[in-house]
């Protein structure tokens, strides 16, 4: 790193005294990241402070914890999972959870904690999910600034847990802080130009990008603009197998689990390998999990060994209660105390038997596959921390803010970074941010500096011609076309649909409503909602379904919390995704239905790159449901309002109240 940057923050946010943060944008992400840490701790306050559980057993780097009282709140546990715990009103790390059964749980804890637990202590655990996030990326900042220099000490560790980052390569930061020079794009071609999986030829926007991905040197960078539908994950697979294929090691990541695993099942199981928890992963992607993976191979021999442990757990609960609640010889409970240590010596025998059996198999999985996919979070973390890359491909990086995607750029020597500056940026919580919100996205801060390293993929493949063409000239300016074949993409309906708006023949519809925004609170703040509008969504959906559309295929989006509990709660069908705009990203359906809600103040529901989202995410049927005349008269309507002229041309505005089309 350059000996002059400054990565601190200023004396206003009262973190570091004597330094201005000036443009300094790393000093600006870590004000928002803490205040977003301070803003979960309140939340997780608020919810549940802490579940009481007592240290049974402590060997090395191995506690087993008992639960006590609220133990329901912890028995969702799976492997992997993230526990902290409560001293002294603070909340620190407490390790990874290797085992759970019944209310005990088996968590590895780091030297540094085991150091301040001991066995038979009282302590009050939890979910540090929300925190680990933070923590992870305060504390990369919190080395970065340090350079090569010693541990960060408790001044530069106050306000969260510091947790050791790996840093391979320091180069990213000078990125960010548009100290870099690049030359034009270098070329290389793939051995083959047709697609991983399905074998059809890449058109010439997307060879364009693998050529550059294949060209790059040491800590060069290279901008993919993916617009929806552009075939962005193919690319990313495409760029992962030919990299992989010359002996690269490869790390496919985004901020989101979706993403991860789209472009990996893209990908042959022998090259790729997955590594998160099943439940957040499709359902396709299981044979590439490194759980699978290690389980497979360890076979009989890890079967055995936890029939073992589960044998010996059994019975020392068995023993213990017996022990607690019946016998009363001073001469029996010597003998079943005894036995109950022994048994606990024998069961850590068997813990770190299986410990050591399955980080071996772990750590020859990850060195020997060459693609390997997870979160940025989970980059940071075991059995990835210690790992080198040669090139990271980061995906969704307009979404992925600055000190979250440098937690993978720092892994790697070369960075393919994928996203699009016109859909949704970071968003944050609980800070208020003063800066704009592109400056904070990896993707738009790179894009805005070096441009001259950015290809764009032109050709649109999802949608219908007519539901892809609103963004495409009013958000993209013409810099993607339909494919052919788009023109022919509509909604099929065995049963003709009582309700005109739902026609096959007109793919955008949006349909005007007499209806007026309420406000609701949900989770604990005030949120729009739209009875009328809802009470309208609600009813398309059921006929939809009535013609045969599958539930699966049907998605409801709103911008608003509060609108979405609404139709939730009307439609009672837990197949049919209902959800907001931030949360649809990345995501696509046969048909999409879109309620605007808001009829006063719509400058959120309008807002260009979030509306850019919800329009783009239907296939065949795109329906959009809102006040048109509150629309058409806002002064804060915007792109929405183009988008009502838009389907005014195509004479697919339908009236509710009237039930009838409107022409002009």
């Amino acid at each position: 790193m350059s000996s002059g940057m400054r990565v601190l923050v200023c004396p206003s946010c009262g973190y570091v005294e004597g330094v201005d943060c000036g443009d300094d944008v790393l000093a600006v992400m870590e004000a928002v990241l803490r205040e977003e840490r301070e803003g979960a701790l309140r939340r997780m306050r608020g919810a549940c402070w802490g579940v009481p559980a007592t240290v049974v057993d402590l060997s090395g780097s191995i506690a087993t914890l008992e639960f006590r009282g609220r133990a329901g709140a912890v028995f969702s546990l799976e492997p992997g999972d993230v526990l902290g715990y409560v001293r002294g009103g603070r909340v620190s790390c407490l390790g990874t959870v290797l085992d759970k059964s019944g209310g005990n749980v088996t968590v590895l804890v780091p030297d540094s904690v085991s150091l301040d637990l001991s066995s038979g202590q009282g302590i009050e655990v939890v979910d540090y999910e929300f925190l680990m996030s933070y923590d992870l990326q305060l504390s990369l900042l919190t080395k970065l600034r340090a350079g090569s220099g010693p541990t960060p000490n408790a001044r530069f560790g106050q306000g969260f847990t510091y947790v050791d980052v790996t840093v391979y390569n320091d180069y990213p930061v000078k990125l960010f802080a548009g100290g870099v020079r690049y030359g034009e794009l270098r070329f290389s071609n793939p051995r083959t130009e047709l697609d991983v999986r399905d074998g059809f030829r890449l058109n010439d926007s997307q060879l364009r990008a693998v050529r550059a991905a294949l060209g790059l040197s040491d800590n060069e960078l290279l901008l993919i603009v993916g617009p929806p539908g552009t075939g962005k994950t193919r690319v990313i697979a495409k760029i992962a197998y030919e990299l992989a294929s010359e002996g690269e090691k490869v790390l496919i990541t985004s901020h989101t689990n979706r993403a991860v695993d789209n472009a990996i099942e893209l990908l042959p199981l022998e090259t790729a390998l997955r590594v998160g928890r099943p439940e957040k992963v499709l359902k396709s992607i299981r044979p590439y999990l490194l759980s699978y993976r290690y389980r497979m191979r360890l076979g009989e021999r890890l079967t055995r060994l936890e029939e073992e442990i589960s044998k010996y757990l059994s019975e020392l609960r068995s023993i213990s209660k017996y022990l607690l609640r019946k016998s009363r010889d001073a001469t029996a409970q010597h003998m079943l105390k005894e036995r109950i240590r022994r048994w606990k010596e024998r069961l850590r025998e068997l813990l770190k038997e299986r410990s050591d059996l399955i980080r071996e198999a772990v750590k020859d999985l990850v060195d020997e596959v060459k693609v390997i996919g997870s979160t940025l979070i989970k980059s940071q973390l075991y059995p990835l921390k210690d790992l080198h890359f040669d090139t990271a491909i980061i995906d969704e990086a307009s979404q992925a803010s600055i000190s979250l995607a440098l937690l993978a750029m720092v892994k790697a020597r070369k960075w393919v970074i994928v996203g699009d500056h016109n859909q949704l940026l970071p968003i944050f919580k609980y800070s208020n941010v003063k800066e704009d919100p592109g400056k904070l996205s990896a993707f738009k801060n790179l894009l805005d500096k070096y441009g001259c390293r950015s290809l764009w993929l032109t050709t649109h493949y999802r949608s219908n011609s007519q539901i892809i063409g609103f963004s495409a000239e009013y958000v993209y300016e013409g810099r993607i076309k339909p494919h052919e074949s788009c023109a022919n993409k509509k909604l099929t309906l065995p049963i003709r649909p009582s309700i005109n708006a739902l026609t096959p023949e007109k793919p955008v519809v949006f349909i005007h409503v007499r209806s007026k925004e309420e406000f609701s609170l949900e989770g604990g703040s005030p949120s729009k909602a739209n009875r009328v509008e809802a009470e309208v969504v609600r009813d398309l959906v059921r006929e939809l379904l009535r013609c045969g559309v599958e539930p699966e295929e049907i998605g409801v989006i709103t911008p608003y919390r509060a609108q979405r509990a609404l139709i939730s709660e009307l439609l009672k069908n837990d197949k049919i995704e209902v959800n907001t705009v931030d949360a649809f990203q990345g995501r696509e359906k046969d048909v999409i239905v879109y309620s605007v809600t808001a009829t006063e103040k719509l400058s959120f529901a309008a807002e260009r790159n979030r509306l850019n989202v919800a329009l783009t995410r239907a296939r065949l049927k795109l329906i959009v449901v809102g006040n048109g005349k509150a629309i058409v008269t806002s002064k804060d309507s915007g792109l929405l309002k183009e988008f009502i002229k838009y389907c005014l041309k195509l004479r697919s505005i339908y009236d509710w109240n009237k039930k009838k089309w409107i022409v002009d």
